[in-house]
């Protein structure tokens, strides 16, 4: 059987597939999803020659060059991103809300700060060298969360308190435990027996302990 070339030809090269516009409004529609969070190259990054740009109303404009839509566009303003490669589809962005949705995401992720509290801790003069190192600790614990401290010695009861110079000893040896991250934050006070150091947070020297670790 005689095939004629243009027969011949016709068979061998099957006509070249079209997409038409209701075909890339659908493949369009159906990813609109996905390249939300996608980025895609912009401006001159887009190496496609002929795209269609979503308008404002998320709509598909028809095929036209990349460079007229470049043209239109303030660089210093806007951008243009190539948001689906099959067909290709490109949308215009703002820089300015662009910035501002990296600020709000920032501030998301940005621990909140708890409210600085102040805390007493109290314990006897005749108090166990264990347990004051217990509550030395706890304390440690309060100025590690940015508290204010108010560690306070008084009289057990029906006890008299201490002479003068050991109850000095016991304020001084609570700031010198908690001086790597702690200052005082006024003059300490002692009277009537009862002795309190006011203690808060050293950030400058709580970050060098950071470091070092």
């Amino acid at each position: 059987m005689l095939v004629r070339p243009w027969t011949r030809l016709f068979i061998e090269s099957p006509p070249k597939l079209r997409v038409t516009r209701s075909q890339a409004i659908r493949s369009f529609s159906s990813c609109a999803a996905l390249f939300k969070h996608i980025k895609g190259p912009r401006d001159n990054g887009i190496k496609i020659p002929t795209v269609q740009l979503v308008d404002e109303n998320n709509k598909l404009c028809p095929p036209e060059p990349l460079e007229d839509i470049l043209g239109r566009v303030k660089q210093r303003t806007h951008y243009v991103e190539l948001v689906q490669k099959d067909p290709p589809i490109v949308k215009i962005g703002s820089r300015e809300t662009e910035r501002e949705a990296r600020k709000a995401a920032k501030t998301k992720e940005r621990p909140k700060v708890s409210k600085m509290e102040r805390k007493e801790i109290q314990v006897t003069w005749n108090v166990t060298d264990s347990d004051l190192d217990h509550k030395i600790k706890k304390a440690r614990e309060q100025l590690d969360r940015n508290n204010l401290v108010d560690f306070a010695f008084a009289p057990k009861a029906n006890h008299r308190p201490p002479p003068v110079q050991a109850m000095e000893e016991r304020l001084e040896k609570v700031v010198d435990a908690l001086q790597d991250i702690a200052r005082e934050r006024q003059d300490r006070t002692l009277d009537r027996g009862v002795g309190i150091v006011f203690l808060r947070l050293d950030k400058s020297k709580a970050e060098r302990i950071e470091e070092s670790d």
